[in-house]
């Protein structure tokens, strides 16, 4: 498919094969049968700039920033409180601010701008990211998820959290608790 894209692209660009197998140089020629529609070829152009966006997103995040977005992407919702409990930063609310300002898949739940949940892809990005990078800083942001939720009685998330955390002890005891 996607030296098919190639060759859909201009009718002069000539892809060099780059392989002496044959089975390779077969593959290669079959994408020259291949017609790709102009529906086709938006969405694998609307793929390669969605690819491109996220690089580039990557690129302009201060670790600092990267870092609370991490911490902070393991619930489905956060408010500034809950933020804090999970990175020890007092500037919670204007970050979480600054995120949604910046349009980095953040949005505002409320008019208050108390709650605010991200993107499901990109929380999922970010989740997958910590999960790669530090699995035991994971661990805690959830043990911490579950203790703030416990506190402020949201029941089913300290639950989640709790078992996320590895703390089947602390999620059947604020099961429990509620009962």
């Amino acid at each position: 498919i996607a030296l098919a894209w190639l060759l859909a692209q201009k009718p002069w660009i000539v892809p060099i094969p780059g392989t002496r197998k044959l089975h390779r140089l077969e593959e290669n020629l079959g994408a020259a049968d291949i017609e790709l529609s102009a529906e086709e070829l938006r969405e694998i152009e609307a793929g390669a700039a969605r690819a491109d966006q996220a690089a580039a997103l990557k690129r302009r995040l201060e670790p600092p920033l990267l870092d609370f977005l991490l911490a902070t992407a393991i619930t489905e919702r956060v408010c500034a409180d809950l933020a804090v409990r999970l990175t020890d930063r007092s500037d919670s609310q204007e970050l979480l601010e600054e995120i949604a300002d910046r349009n980095l898949f953040l949005r505002r739940l409320d008019e208050e701008d108390q709650w605010f949940q991200y993107h499901h892809l990109f929380a999922d990005y970010l989740r997958r990211r910590l999960v790669r990078r530090d699995p035991a800083r994971l661990t805690q942001l959830h043990r911490r998820a579950a203790e703030w939720c416990d506190e402020h009685e949201i029941v089913t998330a300290a639950v989640d959290h709790a078992l996320a955390a590895d703390d089947p002890d602390g999620a059947l005891e604020t099961f429990l608790a509620e009962v």
